[in-house]
């Protein structure tokens, strides 16, 4: 793995056909043992943290193996692992959450359809977990720019879903961003009877907050 994602003369191909494969191991329990062997080299989660840097069919192919490794319960705690190490080339301590919260920002926001929808799933898997607060904002603030435009049902369901979570989990600062940076819920009232179930507790929290 190490040769394959970060030598830089290893053609992208060949990383988008070992991530196409650890996608299609990735509902199989024992995917996480392969990634357990990884825990001293961070080999996978260095090259992830490159995700904004990466062509267009490695970001996708990255994105798609992150939202399958949801699958398996030892998988996706994997994702969340909250223990840091030192950033290559030196910078910020990272760690496994903040580099899943990486990939789905920037997949959220990305520059092809295939990237958003993988952005807007990996929100929906992200609010179906238990996780730190320190992370909320983050992916909120992403969801809110993804709103000023006019993404499609599904994708408004996903990022609504996570949206409550993220409120719920970080209670006051994440319904301060809502109110301040918009736009608010409400805007996507009426798209359909599942998204306005979804809406309904977020206005109900954003009611609460004070404004300054």
């Amino acid at each position: 793995l190490g040769s394959v994602f970060h030598k830089a003369d290893w053609p992208s191909e060949g990383r988008i056909a070992m991530m196409r494969l650890l996608s299609y191991g990735a509902e199989q329990d024992d995917i996480v043992l392969i990634l357990h062997m990884d825990r001293k080299d961070h080999i996978v989660m260095n090259y992830a943290q490159q995700f904004d840097r990466l062509p267009i069919g490695e970001q996708e192919s990255l994105a798609m193996l992150f939202c399958n490794l949801f699958e398996t319960a030892s998988a996706s705690e994997w994702l969340l692992y909250i223990s840091e190490w030192d950033a290559p080339g030196g910078g910020l301590p990272i760690s496994n959450i903040r580099v899943t919260t990486k990939v789905a920002v920037n997949a959220l926001l990305g520059d092809t359809p295939a990237l958003v929808n993988y952005g807007s799933a990996l929100m929906a898997n992200l609010a179906t977990k238990e996780f730190f607060d320190d992370v909320c904002s983050e992916l909120a603030m992403a969801i809110l720019q993804f709103y000023q435009g006019k993404p499609p049902e599904e994708q408004v369901f996903r990022c609504m879903k996570a949206l409550g979570k993220f409120c719920a989990v970080a209670s006051r600062d994440v319904p301060q961003l809502v109110k301040m940076i918009g736009p608010e819920p409400s805007k996507f009232s009426g798209m359909s009877p599942r998204v306005d179930e979804l809406i309904e507790p977020i206005m109900a929290r954003l009611a609460t907050v004070p404004m300054f």
